[in-house]
């Protein structure tokens, strides 16, 4: 690149140096140089010339000199480089990417300004990044002059730059360049793991902990680790999108235990910790508030519980601190797995807040309701009850429903009775009732209504008041109000009015609501009364009722029923193929003309509604008729199944054939009056480990019902297609019409299979339906006797044991008996408590052949009070039941009506079961103590051997004398027992 020259001069043959005086008579001097293109002679002007060129690539040249074009001198030429040019220098990194903590090697070769290599030694190159990481390296010479080498020891992971200088002018056609440091493998020294969930966790409660993966140099690493446990738990690992990010790690726990939780990449360990599992937190009572119903409290929890370890117990006292307002002999039962219902007991004070005394508290027992897998603290606290929720969206809807009845017309010398026992809302407690004259029509003796005013009970818990014979003015109509206050202190009215009669007027009622629902299975009775001045005449002398032991009452009456389906008149329309005059209808047809009406069972239809019209006529003046009416609708019962023989025990070889049970009560019909089929599907499925379903047992589970299986009453399991082991036996019946309790109606039984020679043994009842109908609840009133015999006919009878279980409790019971062999078993009645579940297990005494049955007792009418009051006379009393809830909310309850007299504790009939909850009874002389059974309407009557089915209430004493003019067959009195 520098301007260089060669000195020229000319001689002659004789060495005389030339010498022009012109450039006309000068030598023709030129010259070339091979890879120069700038070469050219300069004439000096003294006889000597400078041939100059300019070299840009180094090397070895040869200068060849010409005179007048003719070959002269050769001059051999060497060419070295120019200066040192950092921009013409060329750097090389050893890769784009490097390994953080291995060096990066970077070479440099040095080049002039015309990009010949540059191979003076002594150059030195600064090398230095610019990141994460600020670097720098001094460059070392190579064994080639030209070139140098640097190594930058990069240890953070990221984008870098990288810059090398000279002498602070940047080397390179780029003043950078760019590298990437990428991570070394994990190293467990280097990384770490840290969270709570590493020491400690909280039962089926998520608990986490992070690991941060790290290199040797500590650069976060996008690693996922593998994470196991003794015992094994199962991990989520869960890596950030964002670089560096630590992985979270989820797990939860259940058992309550300590965990060795490794955490490794790789072959690589990076720790093992022990985690520590806790018990769950408690769950939270959220809650109590009072049922729609007014008859429960629903306690509420804010997550699944155990319920408390109740199963079919329904003692509060195992979860409850119990406090006398929940009355006498409360029910608990979980009907969720986060709401306990609490049914009240009799009695029942608790109010919900907002009423006008303190709110009631629930209180639980800090040692019973845990969470759903038991594994927490259990649930301690209390909280006030709230009113009714339902109050929130219907503010009147549990205002009282007040139903007072009071005859039209009363007699001259007739009472008249308002009567508000049918009030509604009252959740099974006390109601304030007021009683209050609103209007008269007609002509009202000031004395006489003021009287009236002053007797009205202004506040009173008597839902009855009696108005006596001469408490009204003859003649006059009159309005009266009656106002109802329920616990909760919501009120509401009703008015009702009756007209004081000037002559005898014969009163005619029909028990029970004017509304009803019957089923169809059972023979639906009406109760009709009628009754006249009760022995008193109307003195005019004296203005005023006198007795009148002459009086022979309201004498003969023609009763007469008839009735309207849908609003039509007529004849009692039953089933079409019914008709009155049959021989088996006829005790039906006769009661048309009595005052108690029978219907036949299964000949209502459904989907129609009856009004049933009662008329009283007397004989002596038909112009005293009176009628009164009831509407009834038949409805459809469920069907109970059942699997016939129980639970049993059986040998691998043997075959097993169950029994379907099931039972209609409807004995509902198809259109052409066949009675409609059951439709019958089986299964069969494994209980315990190792326990197998083969192909044969399925297919004969599955095999399509015909004439042979009676269209699938029976399933047989085949000999040798179950293993040892435990297996649920289960049967879906179906029957139509669909309606709720005949769809998908189930039954199940445990079949044990054992490799064991067995005597199968089946338990059956005296009567089929003691078993046949467990769906429905068995009434602890009945007795009953179980069966245990083998199931195969021709095996002769072994001998056997019993067992008998109560499941909530798993206590033995003791009230059972059995015969001499040991195969029937003997159940009294009223030993069974109510809403319990039972297990009989009939059991082989010569070896492992056993049968069980379940019996669930069906609940008994909760709340309510019974009364007696004196009806005026010594001899005559009122016996009441109120308040009284049905096992089934809603349900119709009927009531018995029974005493005892003197000492004695033999309960004499006093009127057959039925619907009044009332009776006006004339006792014999003596001490009485009246009983009052309450029983569910559909509760089938009780046997002879059996107890009174219901709830059983005991009044207190009271003494019963004959009136000192009658004699207890006076001629004009009440007869004994005479009855509402």
């Amino acid at each position: 690149g520098e301007d260089a020259y060669v000195f020229l001069r000319s001689y002659d043959e004789f060495g005389n140096p030339r010498r022009y005086r012109s450039a006309f008579d000068m030598d023709a001097h030129t010259a070339t140089m091979q890879g120069v293109d700038k070469v050219h002679v300069r004439n000096l002007n003294n006889g000597a010339y400078h041939v100059v060129f300019v070299p840009t690539v180094v090397g070895a040249y040869s200068l060849n000199l010409f005179l007048s074009l003719q070959p002269g001198a050769t001059v051999p030429i060497l060419v070295t480089h120019g200066p040192f040019y950092a921009k013409a220098t060329t750097v090389s990194p050893a890769s784009s990417t490097t390994v953080a903590g291995e060096g990066l090697g970077v070479s440099i070769v040095a080049h002039d300004v015309y990009n010949n290599l540059y191979d003076s030694p002594g150059l030195q190159f600064r090398v230095l990044t610019s990141g994460r990481e600020f670097v720098e390296a001094l460059s070392e010479p190579t064994e080639n002059s030209t070139s140098y080498t640097a190594s930058l020891m990069i240890t953070l992971a990221g984008d870098y730059q990288v810059t090398v200088l000279y002498g602070g002018e940047p080397v390179g056609r780029e003043e950078s360049f760019a590298v990437r440091a990428v991570h070394a493998g994990v190293s467990s020294a280097h990384s770490a793991v840290f969270g709570a969930g590493t020491v400690s966790a909280l039962a089926d409660a998520p608990a986490t902990f992070h690991v941060a993966a790290r290199d040797r140099f500590g650069n976060a690493l996008a690693e996922a680790p593998t994470v196991t446990s003794d015992p094994p738990l199962a991990f989520e690992v869960h890596l950030p999108a964002t670089a560096g990010a630590s992985a979270t790690v989820t797990y939860t726990a259940s058992e309550l235990r300590s965990y060795a939780v490794t955490v490794a990449f790789g072959e690589e360990d990076v720790s093992t910790h022990a985690v520590n599992v806790y018990p769950a937190a408690a769950p939270v009572l959220t809650g109590a508030v009072l049922s729609d119903s007014l008859g429960s409290v629903l306690v509420r929890f804010d997550r699944p519980t155990n319920r408390g370890g109740l199963g079919a117990s329904s003692d509060c006292a195992r979860v409850l601190v119990l406090a006398q307002a929940l009355g006498v002999g409360p029910s608990c039962n979980f009907v969720s797995s986060t709401v306990l219902e609490v049914s009240l007991g009799l009695n029942a004070t608790i109010l919900p807040r907002g009423s006008t005394t303190e709110a009631g508290v629930i209180r639980l027992r800090g040692d019973s309701i845990a969470v759903e897998a038991g594994n927490s603290y259990n649930a301690t606290g209390s909280a006030f009850l709230d009113p009714p929720e339902i109050l929130d969206r219907e503010p009147d809807a549990l205002d009282p429903r007040v139903s007072v009845t009071a005859p039209a017309s009363v007699g001259a010398c007739q009472e008249a009775v308002l009567d508000a026992s049918a009030t509604g809302n009252a959740g099974g407690r006390a109601v304030v009732y007021t009683f209050a004259v609103v209007a008269t029509r007609g002509p009202s003796r000031g004395a006489v209504l003021e009287a009236l005013v002053a007797a009205l009970p202004s506040r009173t818990a008597d839902p009855t008041f009696v108005i006596g014979r001469d408490a009204l003015d003859r003649g006059v109509t009159y309005t009266f109000l009656v106002s109802a206050t329920n616990f909760l202190g919501k009120s509401s009215s009703a008015r009702v009015t009756v007209h004081k009669s000037r002559l005898q007027i014969p009163t005619l009622t029909v028990a029970g609501p004017v509304t009803r629902s019957v089923r169809r299975e059972s023979d639906a009775v009406l109760e009709g009364s009628v009754g006249l001045g009760g022995g008193y005449t109307y003195s005019s002398s004296q203005d005023r009722c006198v007795e009148s032991p002459e009086y022979q009452g309201v004498g003969a009456v023609d009763f007469q029923w008839t009735t309207e389906v849908q609003g039509v008149q007529g004849g009692l329309v039953l089933h079409p193929e019914l008709d009155w005059s049959t021989p088996a209808v006829a005790p039906y047809a006769a009661s048309q003309a009595g005052p108690v009406l029978r219907i036949p069972s299964g000949k209502l239809l459904t989907g129609k509604r009856y009004t049933f019209i009662l008329t009283a006529t007397p004989k002596a003046d038909a112009a005293l008729k009176v009628s009164a009416a009831v509407e009834v609708t038949a409805a459809l019962s469920a069907i109970s199944v059942a699997v016939r023989g129980g639970s049993r025990v059986t040998s691998v070889a043997a075959a097993a054939t169950f029994e379907a049970a099931a039972v209609d009560p409807s004995t509902s019909t198809q259109a052409n009056g066949l009675p409609r089929a059951f439709v019958y599907t089986w299964s069969v499925e494994p209980l315990s480990p190792g326990s197998t379903v083969s192909t044969e047992v399925q297919t004969a589970v599955g095999s399509v019902p015909s004439e042979a299986n009676e269209y699938g009453k029976f399933m047989t399991v085949p000999g040798g297609g179950l293993r040892p082991g435990s297996y649920r036996v289960q049967v879906v019946v179906d029957k139509a019409p669909a309606a709720p309790g005949r769809v998908a109606m189930t039954a199940s039984v445990t079949l044990n299979v054992t490799d064991q020679p067995v005597t199968p043994l089946h338990i059956v009842a005296a009567n089929p339906s003691t078993l046949d109908g467990l769906q429905q609840g068995f009434d602890p009133s009945k007795r009953f006797k179980l069966r245990c015999s083998p199931a195969d006919n021709n095996i002769t009878a072994t001998t056997t044991t019993w067992e008998v279980l109560e499941v909530s409790t798993g206590t033995d019971q003791s009230w059972w008996s059995t015969g001499s062999d040991g195969t029937v078993l003997a159940v009294a009645a009223a030993t069974m408590v109510p809403g319990r579940r039972y297990t009989f297990t009939c059991k082989d005494a010569s070896g492992p052949g056993a049968a069980q049955v379940s019996v669930d007792v069906r609940r008994q009418p909760t709340g309510g009070q019974v009364s007696i009051a004196s009806e005026g006379r010594p001899d005559t009393f009122r016996v009441a039941a109120s308040d009284f809830v049905g096992s089934v909310p809603g349900g119709a309850l009927h009531y018995e009506f029974r005493y005892m007299l003197d000492a004695s504790r033999v309960e004499l009939p006093l009127r057959e079961r039925g619907a009044s909850p009332a009776a006006v009874v004339t006792f014999p002389a003596g001490r009485i103590t009246a009983v009052v059974y309450i029983q569910d309407a559909d509760t089938k009557p009780s046997g002879p051997a059996d107890s009174p089915a219901g709830v059983r209430r005991e009044l207190a004493p009271v003494t019963s004398a004959l009136p000192a003019a009658q004699s207890d067959s006076g001629a004009g009195g009440r007869r004994l027992f005479q009855t509402d």
